[in-house]
């Protein structure tokens, strides 16, 4: 065989060193493509073989934690915590379970980057045991931490900011906190109120006239161990406790006549106060002031006379006192065919009828024309049937009076009546039971000591003495409230009269009915005792001038035939204490529904509910006193437990009616006279019994 040398080697073709180039290329690349895969496909050493194993991102557990304090005065809570890093955090408002949230929403979020803390401000809503959830995302595996519970108290929120106040602020709270108002410049003049269910609170600050910054904090025993909140932001309130002018009624003037279908009231007063303008106690129309003058536009009222008044508020809320009363009349428009009649001051007439033609027939004459012969219309009403009258118009509905919360008020009035008039007043009469008056001198016949006369059972009282009684009541009752000479004045008469017969029949129904079922049997008898105190309270209310007025009309009671047991008569006196209050009760719960309607027959139905409910209140006030034959004094012997709970419900509820808020009661002047009363008797009381441990 030739041995080959470099020298005599063939050189291969450029054709064929390129090809064979080419294929080794190839193989390279193949080679660098699969390289990957045949990487990942590779067993992982184990750790026998030695090898240090590079860590997985789900090889351990995440690193996320999360912090809050226990207590957060703000509804702005910090949160932080600890995380991995190249992780994102999201806080949610409740737990997680099996990697899904229960509650809420997301409140922070953290993005993903290299640090391994975290932190981020969440609002939360006022609340206890508050629990938020940290999440931590890691390529695409997640972790979370619960934080401790939290009990958050956020400050409470203050209405308006320079608005016009009485004195009262407001605002919203969490429920069953307590807020406290402070006021900048004045550390006394701050005010505390309760959070009510609903969240809502006020308070009056004991500041004078003028704009003032306040803030609020609340506290819960609940949250945070009682913990205050933060302060509120400051809140400007102009307080404004002086009560504005009276309004002045300008037009129409005392005498106008009004014909027209409406009627335009117009006036001054304070610039943005409201105008409610009354007729005869009645709201008819309201508006605003501006500038100085006011005007309201309402529809005429019925044929008759009024007293028009305007009564001002002013921004704040403060009232003014009413205007000066002006007397408005109304009265139909005159018809197209009737001769004109001379124009009172300010009355508008209709313009005279053209002349008839000879052909025309003659114009018919007036209907109270006296020189026609004309006779009164028998449909029309009289003028002056229809219009109210301020008899119990300030006596307040049910409603009103619950709304107002005059419970509290009318418990006191209960209380005082108790024990400053009504155990005074059997102490005094039990003190002076018995006594001899000093004997007179003897004029003819003999004076024999140690004989007394019985006293004779109470006889039936005749018929005219029962109707001279309530036609006497009757009088005191009208009379004790103004009065003048306007047949609405005789409508209000007759309803007062209707009411004290239906409250005195009443009496004896029930009476009679009770006394079968205890075979008490007995007739009808006039309690001079209750006319008496019908006249004292008429004319206390008319000389004080009470709205409404404290009266008296059930002047009936049974007079027992013969001897009977306590039991039975008291039972009889309990049952006609009883229909009067009730009686009363349901006429007052009418007043309401009847005040707000007009017209002749809704006039006479409000004046005859509020004189059944006036008298029949004031009534039973006066019947469960324990005194001279009085319903009160059987009851009392009979059963003193029954008396005082009977006393006490009677008295609540006349200080509900009469006393009301105690605005336009003398409640003061009252306690006083009592107050006296109550120190007189036991005095009377304490001087006998000494005078008499002396003899």
């Amino acid at each position: 065989m030739v041995q080959q040398s470099l020298s005599n080697v063939r050189r291969r073709s450029f054709r064929e060193r390129g090809a064979s180039g080419l294929g080794r290329f190839l193989i390279l690349a193949a080679a660098i493509a699969l390289a990957p895969a045949l990487i990942a496909a590779a067993p992982s050493p184990s750790p026998d073989e030695g090898a240090t194993p590079s860590p997985s991102p789900t090889a351990g557990p995440l690193a996320v934690t999360i912090s809050a304090p226990a207590f957060s005065p703000t509804n702005a809570v910090a949160v932080s915590g600890q995380k991995d890093a190249d992780s994102s955090i999201r806080v949610i408002n409740g737990g997680v379970i099996n990697g899904g949230a229960t509650s809420g929403g997301t409140l922070c979020s953290i993005p993903r980057n290299g640090d391994v803390t975290w932190n981020c401000i969440v609002s939360l809503a006022s609340g206890a045991d508050i629990v938020l959830t940290a999440i931590e995302d890691l390529d695409g595996s997640t972790g979370s931490a619960q934080s401790d519970p939290i009990d958050v108290l956020g400050a409470p929120t203050i209405d308006g900011n320079g608005g016009l106040s009485p004195g009262l602020v407001t605002g919203l709270g969490f429920a069953g906190s307590t807020v406290t108002v402070a006021v900048g410049g004045d550390p006394t003049g701050g005010c505390t109120s309760p959070v009510t269910a609903t969240g809502y609170w006020s308070c009056s600050l004991a500041v004078p006239s003028g704009t003032w910054a306040v803030t609020a904090t609340q506290t819960n025993p609940a949250l945070g161990g009682g913990a205050s909140s933060s302060v509120s932001g400051s809140v400007n309130v102009t307080i404004d406790k002086n009560a504005p002018a009276a309004p002045v009624v300008t037009s129409p003037r005392t005498g106008t006549v009004v014909t027209a279908p409406t009627v335009t009231f117009r006036g001054t007063g304070e610039d943005g106060g409201r105008i409610d303008v009354y007729l005869s106690n009645v709201p008819i129309c309201s508006t605003t002031v501006s500038g100085t003058e006011w005007s309201c536009t309402t529809r005429s009222s019925a044929t008759g006379t009024y007293a028009v008044l305007a009564v001002q508020r002013d921004q704040a809320g403060n009232y003014a006192a009413p205007s000066g009363e002006v007397r408005v009349s109304f009265a139909p428009a005159p018809t197209a065919s009737a001769a004109p009649t001379p124009s009172a001051p300010g009355q508008t007439t209709a313009p005279a009828d053209p002349a008839p033609s000879p052909s025309s027939p003659a114009a018919p004459s007036l209907p109270n024309d006296p020189r026609s012969g004309g006779s009164t219309d028998a449909g029309a009403s009289p003028p002056d049937w229809q219009a109210p009258t301020a008899f119990g118009a300030d006596i307040p509905t049910v409603a009103v009076s619950i709304s107002r919360g005059t419970w509290a008020l009318a418990l006191l009035a209960a209380l005082a009546f108790l024990v400053l008039i009504a155990l005074p007043m059997r102490l005094l009469a039990t003190t002076l039971h018995g006594r001899r008056l000093p004997r007179s001198p003897r004029v003819l016949g003999r004076n024999r000591r140690g004989e007394s006369v019985p006293e004779p059972s109470a006889p039936a009282a005749p018929w005219i003495g029962i109707v001279a009684s309530l036609a006497a009541a009757t009088a005191l009752i009208v009379l004790s409230t103004r009065v003048s000479d306007e047949v609405r004045y005789l409508r209000l008469t007759i309803a007062v009269a209707v009411g004290l017969v239906i409250l005195n029949a009443a009496v004896m129904v029930v009476g009679r009915v009770v006394g079968a079922r205890f075979g008490v049997s007995g007739r009808p008898r006039l309690l001079i005792v209750m006319l008496v105190g019908a006249l004292l309270t008429a004319v206390l209310s008319r000389v004080t001038g009470v709205d409404p007025p404290v009266v008296a009309g059930a002047l009936l009671g049974m007079a027992f035939v013969g001897r009977m047991p306590a039991r039975p008569r008291g039972a009889v006196r309990l049952a006609e204490v009883a229909s009067v209050v009730v009686l009363g009760v349901i006429a007052w719960v009418l007043v309401g529904p009847l005040a707000a309607a007009s017209g002749f027959w809704a006039e006479f139905g409000r004046e005859l509910c509020t004189t059944v409910a006036l008298a029949g209140i004031g009534s039973a006030l006066i019947m469960v006193l324990p005194i001279a034959n009085l319903p009160g004094r059987v009851i009392l012997e009979w059963s003193p437990s029954i008396w005082i709970a009977t006393a006490a419900v009677v008295a609540t509820i006349a200080g509900t009616v009469f006393v009301g808020t105690g605005v336009g009661f003398p409640v003061l002047a009252s306690l006083a006279v009592a107050a006296g009363f109550s120190a007189l008797s036991l005095g009377l009381w304490a001087w006998l019994r000494f005078s008499e441990s002396l003899a």
